[in-house]
């Protein structure tokens, strides 16, 4: 992780803490959104400040479930059925819309989306990389877990 997204990753963890200690209960993922939405718009505003180099995404798991939240380097937060960022992002967003996340499992959603990040991985200038997967699901007792590597589909041979 660079700079930039560990010092948004330990703001995040702070306000979670705070939520914690003042309403003795865990802060939602919308509340949280905005929060460092907020926090990172207001490196935008001040001329002795430069804005972060990241962007983040959220994802929790709300009473009325699964929700998916993203802050851009402006501060913009938006929430999404699922969201690309980085290099090849349009490319991966195309084919993030021909899904159906209404009524996809955890379970069937990740083979697909993990064959996305294989699909649209430039396989010229990145030659090494590595796909990690979480999820967050009733399944999970709506905790943030890392998936097995067993359970990660390998990329394609090389042909």
């Amino acid at each position: 992780m660079l700079p930039d997204g560990r010092g948004v990753v330990s703001r995040a963890r702070a306000e979670a803490e705070n939520s914690r200690e003042i309403f003795a209960t865990p802060i939602l993922g919308s509340v949280l959104a905005n929060r460092i939405g907020e926090y990172m718009h207001i490196f935008t505003t001040h001329y002795s400040y430069r804005p972060f180099g990241c962007a983040v995404i959220i994802a929790s798991y709300a009473d009325d479930g699964p929700q998916l939240f993203v802050s851009d380097t402006s501060g913009t937060v938006g929430g999404y059925f699922g969201v690309a960022l980085g290099k090849a992002k349009t490319l991966a967003k195309t084919e993030l819309e021909k899904l159906n996340f209404n009524t996809l499992t955890c379970e069937e959603a990740m083979p697909k989306l993990v064959g996305i990040i294989h699909e649209v991985h430039d396989k010229q200038k990145d030659k090494i990389y590595e796909v990690e997967v979480a999820w967050v699901s009733d399944k999970t007792n709506r905790k943030f877990e890392h998936v097995p590597d067993d359970m990660i589909p390998a990329p394609p041979a090389a042909s």
